[in-house]
Formats: structure tokens, sequence, C-alpha cells
């Protein structure tokens, strides 16, 4: 129960009116913590605890909508719901998901060494992840196919490529 007023200038006097608050039930849409009998509110519903503390790269839930088995009780997310707790931080780093049986989010993983890629540099050809960094062999003359004179390699610097012979 909570008393609520307001002060009418047009009579002079303090108006008021109490009314009952009432609190959502465990499985209930919430916006915050107050909104709930439980005091707790995760991924929008009441829960029946504070389920992971926010933290988004856990793997636990309180909603349906973000992978738990019913509204209002925490617990695993589902494999099959595909949450992503750790995107990709790379070129050569592999997303994690939850696996629908820890709490934690999976050990972090770069993709398998020789997994293709772009490392960026228009000097570098046949670029492949090893040891979770991308990289690639440098341009040569032959992969431009220029058997003489000088050329840019791509990144701006002189590739000297072979002594041109004097056409007669």
């Amino acid at each position: 129960m909570a008393l609520v007023s307001r002060y009418d200038s047009a009579l002079n006097v303090v108006r008021g009116k109490a009314i009952t608050l009432t609190f959502g039930d465990q499985g209930a849409a919430c916006a915050s913590e107050s909104d709930c009998t439980s005091g707790f509110c995760a991924d929008g519903v009441c829960c029946d605890s504070a389920c992971g503390g926010g933290v988004s790269t856990d793997c636990q839930a309180c909603s349906q909508a973000a992978g738990a088995a019913e509204d209002g009780t925490c617990g695993v997310v589902a494999a099959a719901a595909q949450v992503t707790c750790r995107p990709a931080g790379s070129t050569c780093d592999a997303a994690e998901f939850c696996d629908g049986t820890q709490v934690d989010c999976p050990a972090d993983e770069a993709l398998p060494d020789g997994t293709a890629c772009d490392d960026g540099l228009a000097c570098t050809q046949a670029d492949a992840c090893i040891a979770g960094t991308c990289g690639g062999a440098a341009v040569t003359c032959a992969s431009l196919g220029v058997p003489c004179g000088t050329v840019d390699d791509g990144c701006g610097a002189p590739l000297e490529c072979g002594v041109c012979e004097p056409q007669p």
C-alpha cells in the first residue's frame, strides 16, 4: 500500500489516495528488480535468482526467449538456442556458443590452422590462420607475372623483378 498525493493549486489543497502496489510473480515481465516479488529481474522476467547477475557472457537464462527451459526459473541455456556467449574477436577467432551443459561459456578457441582468411594486406597471398593469427606469403614477381622491372608489391614497397634485357 502506498499513498499518492498531488497539490491542487486551484483549490489550494493536497489531494491524496491510497493505492495497492503489486509485484510480478515468477515468470512475469519486468523492467527492474523492484517489479518482482523475488527481487530478481533477469532476461526481462521475474526470476527465482539473480541468474548470472546480468553477465552477457555466461550461459544462464531465466526466460524462454533467452534460452531457459521456462520463464522465471534460472537454468543453463539450451544448446539448441544457439546463444553466442563470446563473439569472434578477430578473423581467426571462433565464436563460442552455450553448450547446454555448463553455466560458463566454453573456453576461447581459435579457428583451425589453415582456415582461409584475409589479413587485409595486398602484399600477401594465400592468407590462412596459423595459431589464431591471419597471415599470408609475400607477393613475389612470379605471383604477379612480372618477369623483370620494378613493381609495387601492393603495400607500397618496390619489388625488384629480375633484370630486363634491352629489346633490339
